[in-house]
């Protein structure tokens, strides 16, 4: 089992793309960097699930229900299963590292 489509080409990181194609079920390639002038500290790694989660809080003093979102993605780091798992969004810190800088993602790969 291949892919028919190995993705476009790298696109800035936007969480409208990442949140409809993780939907769709479809994986997407990520990279980034340690820090905004480092261009030698780069990790590329993989995002293959998207799991958002609402909460809701009333409020004694306004008598409203204030409600949010937060969104998790599932990462694979690439390193044989070592810090796999669900991240918030924006914050790709694995084993103390911190790849939130020039993050770049590739989208439309498909099986």
């Amino acid at each position: 089992m291949g892919f028919s489509n190995g993705g476009n080409s790298s696109a800035a990181y936007n969480y409208q793309t990442i949140k409809m194609e993780l939907l769709g079920n479809h994986p997407l390639i990520f990279w980034g960097s340690t820090c905004l002038t480092c261009f030698n500290n780069y990790h590329i790694w993989v995002a293959d699930g998207i799991q958002e989660n609402n909460y809701s809080e009333f409020s004694c003093e306004t008598f409203q229900c204030n409600t949010w979102a937060y969104s998790y993605i599932h990462m694979n780091w690439g390193w044989a299963g070592d810090s796999n798992g669900w991240f918030a969004f924006g914050q790709y810190n694995p084993n103390g590292n911190n790849y939130n800088a020039n993050l770049h993602i590739v989208s439309g790969i498909r099986n």
